[in-house]
């Protein structure tokens, strides 16, 4: 009790006669604040794999006299050497992002292949490359190391896409609760764990793997498969190819072997400018139409030597597209309305391409 107050409450006890001493008033009660609203179980168990990670980092930090686990001078930085903060939870961006690289989103996406660019304990970390097949059925190069980076018009604005995701959680088996998960730069040794298999949670891929004939159609566009490999697809689909003749039934142009590429049906064995028929797939596609054969009007099982191939290479946005190869992208409608909705518009206003 202050000063003052004990002043008044003597005064008051000898105003009573010499009663007993008055009692101190009842100390008023402070309102507690509201309860913070339900979390949900997401939330925690991204906490809880944040706590855990920052505690073996700072005991990674004791061991080896860096900070958050970094070896003396090792620093988290972008692929220009600016400082990159380690980021403990995932933004909400990252976390749509996360949900569209799981099976069953919508995001039809696979791999076509990978490849060592570095190995470990080279300079600059360990590295790998990914090819991935995207929603689009457009291929995108994924690199997995210390700058995470991937070819797709998203990333340069994200910093952190779909792909990337994809190849971290589906190819690499990483759990969406691990926090390597969203960082945007790596340290050597994370790099390293990573590709190491010491955050994968097993070596399922089921799903995926592109099928046979896209790993074969994405082989020809890069000029990994030759001659044989092409006729021995043939013979295992039984596909009778006629002879090329006749004009293309898009532009009227006179047909050629060994000229300008040619995609040809697997239905029918005719053929036709593989550039011609892009265009009437594409068309198909923006009206929501099941993409078919100029000539029989069957759905579209297109093969040869321009089938998701060479002539498909730049003629989508400047990247590989393998629709008339992919089973799971055929037919289906792979815009960005289709994909993400009322965020279609946003994402062409401010992305400045067609999605990924």
């Amino acid at each position: 009790m202050g000063p003052r107050r004990k002043r008044a409450a003597a005064a008051h006890a000898d105003s009573d006669g010499g009663g007993a001493a008055a009692q101190p008033e009842p100390r008023k009660r402070r309102r507690r604040a509201p309860a913070a609203a339900a979390r949900s179980d997401d939330d925690t168990d991204y906490e809880a794999a944040a706590s855990a990670s920052e505690a073996a980092a700072s005991k990674a930090a004791r061991r080896g006299g860096g900070k958050g686990g970094a070896a003396a001078g090792e620093k988290r930085t972008d692929a220009w050497g600016s400082a990159v903060r380690y980021a403990p939870m995932p933004s909400q961006a990252v976390l749509e992002r996360i949900a569209r690289a799981q099976p069953g989103s919508g995001h039809r996406m696979f791999l076509l292949g990978t490849s060592e660019l570095r190995p470990a304990g080279a300079p600059g970390g360990r590295a790998q490359q990914f090819s991935v097949l995207g929603a689009t059925a457009n291929v995108y190069e994924v690199t997995i190391g210390c700058h995470p980076h991937c070819s797709c018009p998203d990333f340069p604005r994200s910093r952190l896409c779909k792909h990337v995701l994809f190849v971290l959680l589906r190819v690499l088996r990483v759990a969406p609760h691990d926090p390597i998960v969203w960082q945007k730069a790596l340290l050597a040794r994370e790099a390293e764990a990573l590709l190491g298999g010491q955050h994968s949670q097993g070596a399922d891929l089921t799903g995926v793997l592109a099928d046979a004939r896209t790993l074969q159609a994405f082989r020809r566009a890069t000029g990994a498969a030759g001659g044989e490999d092409e006729e021995q697809e043939q013979q295992q689909q039984g596909v009778a190819r006629r002879p090329v003749e006749g004009d293309c039934p898009i532009c009227f142009e006179e047909l050629q072997d060994g000229g300008e590429p040619l995609e040809w049906c697997a239905t029918c064995g005719n053929s036709l400018h593989a550039a011609c028929f892009s265009r009437w797939a594409d068309t198909k596609r923006r009206g929501h139409a099941t993409v078919t054969c100029c000539f029989c009007r069957a759905p579209w099982a297109g093969t040869g030597p321009g089938s998701g191939g060479a002539a498909a290479a730049g003629l989508r946005d400047g990247y590989i597209n393998l629709t008339t190869a992919s089973a799971a992208h055929a037919g289906a409608d792979t815009g960005l309305d289709a994909l993400y909705g009322e965020r279609a518009r946003w994402i062409r206003r401010h992305q400045g391409g067609p999605g990924s």
